[in-house]
């Protein structure tokens, strides 16, 4: 039954989830280009860099993963501030992602 609600809210406020979804993705991407740079170099730069990602990606992946299965636990406050707070992240990535593809 508990799941059933889980499914019914996360389907009401899917945002939340394609937010976190979206951060884990590029989060990986940057990972890849990364460890490619890691193992042409090898430099402590980039393995920091890749370590930085790395928890980034730990934080992601605990965002949605809590939205999942604990969201009704969360008042709406909470819902905003960690919406917000994953938003900007992800605006934040993403501008990290296109400096480094260029």
């Amino acid at each position: 039954m508990e799941f059933l609600l889980t499914m019914n809210h996360m389907l009401n406020n899917p945002i939340d989830i394609v937010v976190g979804i979206a951060s884990i993705c590029i989060i990986s991407l940057l990972m890849r280009i990364y460890w490619k740079n890691y193992m042409h170099f090898r430099t402590p730069f980039a393995f920091g860099l890749l370590l930085f990602a790395s928890f980034l990606l730990i934080d992601n992946v605990i965002y949605v993963t809590s939205f999942l299965f604990y969201q009704n636990s969360w008042g709406a406050f909470e819902h905003v501030v960690m919406f917000l707070v994953n938003l900007s992240e992800l605006i934040g990535l993403t501008i990290l992602l296109k400096v480094t593809l260029k």
